[in-house]
């Protein structure tokens, strides 16, 4: 996809995710897999619906309105769910939704994985270079076709630390999706003769 139509199928998903972030429910599983293109057939606009809730979690809060970690009960996501998880202790379940989203966000702009797997037994050569920040030898070997922009965008949804990951309420108000000129993608008239 152009960047302008994953500017919109990205904001589409993180709204969704937001809704269910303020309902106390992480996927855990958010990948491009588990999000469907529907048509709004008044509009002729596409729509990202986020399916799948199969490894879903309800998280509880404190009595400042903050996420509180959730058990360990085994790795959830794919392959390029969070460092976080292979600890295997507690973690922020809407941390991993925002990580995941982010590697989706990069999958949907170049079609290539960014890594594969954060799993230290696999010793994924992506991402160690990832893991030791070493973006620019990383970006070089894939074909990297989104703007700076897009890139602080995604590489925020992927910070390290879960405690400093830009969270999905945080990616709705990052330049890249509060960008006045995302406009909605509208099925085009190719599809709508395949209809």
């Amino acid at each position: 996809f152009d960047e302008a139509h994953a500017q919109f199928f990205v904001q589409q998903a993180a709204k969704g995710l937001a809704y269910l972030h303020r309902r106390k429910v992480a996927m855990q599983d958010v990948s491009l897999e588990n999000m469907l293109l529907h048509v709004n057939d008044k509009s002729g606009q596409y729509q990202v619906k986020v399916c799948d809730p199969g490894q879903a979690v309800i998280f509880e809060v404190d009595e400042n309105g903050q996420e509180l970690p959730v058990k360990f009960r085994g790795l959830v996501g794919k392959s390029f769910r969070p460092p976080e998880l292979h600890e295997q202790k507690s973690y922020y379940s809407t941390k991993v939704d925002s990580w995941c989203l982010g590697w989706s966000t990069f999958y949907l702009l170049t079609a290539q994985p960014l890594f594969m797997s954060a799993d230290p037994a696999q010793k994924d050569a992506d991402w160690l270079l990832f893991q030791a920040s070493d973006w620019k030898t990383l970006l070089k070997q894939k074909s990297n076709m989104c703007s700076q922009l897009g890139l602080d965008f995604i590489f925020r949804l992927l910070v390290l630390e879960p405690s400093r990951r830009m969270s999905v309420f945080d990616a709705l108000e990052h330049a890249w999706l509060a960008d006045p000129k995302v406009m909605p993608v509208l099925r085009s008239e190719e599809h709508t003769s395949e209809l």
